[in-house]
């Protein structure tokens, strides 16, 4: 709030503070910020689906060792299959998790520097003005 007195222009504490930013800055801040939208990449989610099929798979596994075993001469051809599937599953599975949790975090933190880097660049303008 401006109070005026005769002679004097007295500005109270509590007003707005303004200052210049040049379009060139405010747009390459926006991009920046727009950037952040762009690279949203949800690879966890991923990762723990592949969580649920190896835990899925172990269990399986674990159940179908004891029937195998129990399993006649005929039945032993005809389902030799599923002990390679269950432990295919448990390893591309964990590779596969543990690869999208890598990838969440690397995203992750590419957000960080990008959000630091606007920070940064809001608080150089501020001082620059």
């Amino acid at each position: 709030m401006v109070a005026l007195t005769p002679g004097a222009l007295i500005i109270s504490e509590t007003a707005e503070r303004y200052f210049p930013v040049r379009i060139k800055d405010w747009e390459r801040l926006r991009a920046k910020a727009e950037s952040l939208q762009k690279k949203r990449r949800e690879f966890s989610g991923f990762a723990w689906a592949m969580v649920g099929l190896v835990v899925t798979s172990i269990f399986a596994l674990m159940v179908w060792l004891p029937a195998y075993a129990a399993l006649p001469m005929t039945g032993e051809f005809e389902n030799a299959w599923l002990t390679p599937v269950c432990v295919i599953a448990i390893v591309s599975g964990s590779i596969t998790a543990a690869g999208g949790f890598w990838g969440s975090h690397l995203f992750a933190d590419s957000e960080r520097a990008t959000a630091a880097e606007i920070v940064s660049d809001m608080d150089a303008i501020f001082q620059s003005a």
